[in-house]
């Protein structure tokens, strides 16, 4: 990735602290359950899940008593059943429409939507996951926004589980505390301003890399003329 990430890493030299274009990289097996970050009272577990290969893992993230998983993409498997016990505040599963859905949607033979439906969560199975955990809250993503299909994902889901389950989309918020888990709709403006934070570093900077000789003729300025 840094690799293929270095001539625009390269173009921004300068501008950008040298600390924010590096990448540190910890790698881990797939295939089990292990603590991946332990810092600042922050602990990430990895844990592996069902994919279309093997490799795709979700995260249990803990933090001051609370709890949050999210399953990445994956069929209903019990590595996160097992990760989610011992109580999750909020468990984020992925739930893609039934082929049924699908096909009663599209008007095209269910058989089409079979195969995927192999690499991914039903409704039903996500209600059912959610029955095996009991969170504190579930909620559902990887599903398609289109009032039908969540009419339908949701009739699905609500004959394996009754607990609360927002649909979630781009900058859904939970807000988790001890009293309670509130999941809202974050409203923004087209381009949000950055909000500054303490620094924990100090930054540098390197130097701009050299222009080439070509760019002194073919930059356009306020004093170039109005016809090329």
């Amino acid at each position: 990735m840094a690799e293929a990430c270095a001539w625009d890493t390269e173009s921004t030299r300068g501008f950008t602290s040298n600390e924010s274009a590096q990448m540190h990289v910890a790698e881990f097996p797939a295939t089990k359950t292990h603590t991946v970050y332990e810092d600042h009272g922050v602990t990430i577990t990895a844990f592996p899940v069902v994919h279309g290969l093997d490799g795709a893992v979700g995260y249990r993230i803990d933090y001051v008593g609370l709890s949050v998983v999210h399953s990445g993409d994956t069929r209903p498997c019990w590595p996160l059943v097992r990760a989610a016990e011992n109580g999750v505040d909020l468990l984020i599963h992925e739930c893609f429409p039934s082929a049924d859905l699908l096909a009663a949607l599209t008007g095209r033979p269910i058989d089409k939507f079979e195969t995927i439906m192999g690499i991914h969560t039903v409704p039903r199975m996500a209600g059912k996951v959610f029955s095996l955990v009991e969170p504190r809250m579930a909620a559902l993503w990887h599903t398609m926004l289109v009032p039908p299909l969540v009419e339908g994902i949701f009739q699905q889901l609500r004959t394996a589980y009754e607990g609360p389950v927002p649909q979630t989309q781009d900058l859904t918020v939970f807000n988790i505390t001890k009293e309670a888990v509130v999941a809202r709709q974050t409203e923004t403006v087209a381009q949000a301003m950055v909000v500054q934070g303490e620094p924990t570093v100090r930054p540098t900077f390197g130097e701009r890399p050299t222009p080439p000789s070509w760019w002194k003729d073919a930059l356009i300025t306020e004093d170039s003329p109005t016809v090329a």
